[in-house]
């Protein structure tokens, strides 16, 4: 009994680790889609403020020709609104830029959390067909009696083919042929079986497999190359500062 609850306790322990994986996973991936979300916004922006200033530009000089090089009050505003213009798309360009080596650090970090989820459901999933298993296994006293039986039955007939073993190129390997006939009726029907999740309070809950983001980079799964992936968004973000876009 002690045993058995003990391997429902890791069950237990292990789904509550999961679940606080997927929550960690989910805030850092929703995070990571509020920064892609802002990357479109601003580059939408910026490419919105380039065709304007170009047709700024065009619009302005044609004035300022046709004026002669007087400076009336519609130039003076319209060149501050150039002006104005250009700044904010030097400014969208260095928020892109800004937010693109956030988008990185999130991708690294949307990285390291999936492969904490995807170890935490593992671990999950291990100890419920563990706990399975053993429960199980503690029921096939029935199975236990046949084997049993069937080990004497191969026996005495080996015996008997082998005239009590002179004849030893007629034996057999009493316990693979056992084995064997359980694993041919396994088999087949665990290949067919099909997992009810609505009958499945636990199974259900920890699910088949985790639900891994698409900013799941496996080539930074590991914490060596999260690491030297964040050494390079530190050089990345010390050449920004030295150019004054951070």
């Amino acid at each position: 009994m002690q045993n058995k609850t003990t391997r429902q306790q890791r069950v237990q322990q292990a789904i509550e680790h999961y679940d606080t994986a997927k929550k960690e996973h989910t805030k850092v991936v929703t995070e990571m889609e509020n920064i892609v979300a802002s990357i479109t916004s601003c580059r939408e922006q910026k490419q919105t403020a380039e065709a304007q200033s170009q047709q700024d530009d065009t619009g302005w000089r044609e004035l300022f020709r046709k004026a002669r090089g007087v400076m009336t009050g519609e130039l003076k505003q319209q060149h501050i609104e150039r002006i104005a213009n250009r700044e904010m798309i030097t400014e969208l360009d260095s928020l892109i830029q800004e937010l693109e080596l956030d988008e990185e650090k999130h991708k690294i970090m949307c990285s390291g959390y999936g492969a904490s989820l995807r170890g935490a459901h593992t671990n999950a999933l291990v100890a419920l067909a563990d706990k399975e298993m053993s429960q199980s296994l503690s029921a096939l006293d029935g199975v236990v009696r046949a084997v049993k039986l069937k080990r004497m039955a191969l026996s005495a007939e080996q015996a008997r083919t082998t005239h009590n073993g002179r004849f030893s190129e007629y034996e057999i390997d009493i316990d693979k042929s056992v084995y064997a006939e359980i694993r041919a009726y396994l088999e087949p029907r665990v290949t067919k079986y099909a997992f009810d999740m609505a009958s499945e309070p636990e199974l259900s809950v920890i699910g088949l497999s985790p639900a891994l983001s698409k900013y799941m980079d496996e080539a930074l799964a590991s914490p060596a190359k999260r690491q030297v992936a964040f050494n390079e968004i530190k050089r990345k973000e010390s050449l920004l500062k030295e150019k004054g876009a951070l």
